[in-house]
Order: C-alpha cells, then structure tokens, then sequence
C-alpha cells in the first residue's frame, strides 16, 4: 500500500519538480569578489521564485579577497 502512495506522489509531483527554475546567482547579476552586497538580489530573485511556484538558487564559488597583514 505504502509503495503505491509513494509512486503516486512521484507521479503527480515530478511534473512540477522539472519545471522549477533554476537560477545560477552569477548570472543573474551577482557578484562573488568578496565586498559586494548581494542581499538585495538574492532576495528579489527569491520572491520573484516564489511567486512563479518555486525555484532553486545556486551559487558557484566566487573569487574573495584576503588582507595579509
């Protein structure tokens, strides 16, 4: 019984899964040097997710800058 709920709910979700955007944060205007603020972005870029049904964000690693004293 378990079984048949769970290939159900794949089922009926997947469809939904595979249209869910994916935004890389670089792209979209981010910027990974290590001093900029991209709070902003990020969380307009989350709302505008949401309100298409969802998302994922992604961040590829970035450059940062390090002070050696």
């Amino acid at each position: 019984m378990n079984i048949r709920i769970l290939l159900f709910s794949l089922l009926i979700g997947l469809p939904f899964a595979m249209r869910a955007e994916r935004v890389d944060m670089r792209a979209a205007g981010a910027k990974a040097n290590g001093t900029t603020l991209n709070t902003r972005l990020i969380n307009q870029t989350i709302d505008r997710l949401s309100k298409g049904g969802g998302g994922t964000l992604f961040f590829l690693r970035g450059a940062t800058s390090q002070v050696l004293s």
